[in-house]
């Protein structure tokens, strides 16, 4: 699906930032919106529930992601820079947020915290409705999403980029 390789003349940093966040957005359908900050180094994830969520349930959401994530980390001998998870409640809905530097983010730690995402809020988190990818497309974009990280870990780029899904499609914007 996305799998070829963008090119710009400013060069493989803005290139691989952007196929960084289309292909976590096919793998990862639950996540609604990325964001990419150069300057503090940090990606941010948002997730949507489409009901309003109590404070415990966050809470407890809160610690279970940070627990997870940091004794993951632990085990795979990462240092962690930051890790920020915030929850803004609306009318109807809820949106949280997660941020974790880029230089010590893996593939494996995002799947780690969508798998918590999806414990946590069986049927609640709101996922693109696209057809669902063939096995060997997961997985190429779990490798993809691997090299990349491991590529941009060492070399960010300069543009904030923002990307989301709207009717199926990724976009992504220089902010």
């Amino acid at each position: 699906m996305c799998s070829m390789k963008l090119k710009y003349e400013n060069g493989d940093r803005v290139s691989d930032s952007i196929n960084l966040l289309v292909s976590i957005l096919v793998r990862y359908p639950e996540v609604g919106t990325i964001n990419f900050d150069p300057e503090s180094k940090v990606i941010k994830f948002s997730f949507m529930l489409p009901e309003v969520i109590d404070d415990g349930r966050v809470a407890r959401l809160t610690e279970v992601v940070s627990e997870s994530v940091h004794t993951f980390c632990w085990f795979k001998d990462i240092t962690i820079k930051s890790l920020d998870i915030k929850c803004w409640k609306h009318e109807k809905v809820t949106i949280l947020e997660i941020k974790r530097d880029i230089g010590s983010l893996t593939q494996d730690e995002i799947s780690l915290i969508i798998s918590l995402l999806h414990q946590e809020f069986p049927d609640l988190l709101v996922a693109d409705a696209n057809e669902p990818l063939l096995e060997e497309e997961l997985d190429y974009q779990e490798q993809l999403i691997g090299d990349i990280l491991d590529n941009i870990s060492q070399d960010f780029s300069s543009k904030r980029l923002y990307a989301y899904r709207d009717e199926g499609k990724v976009m992504v914007f220089n902010k």
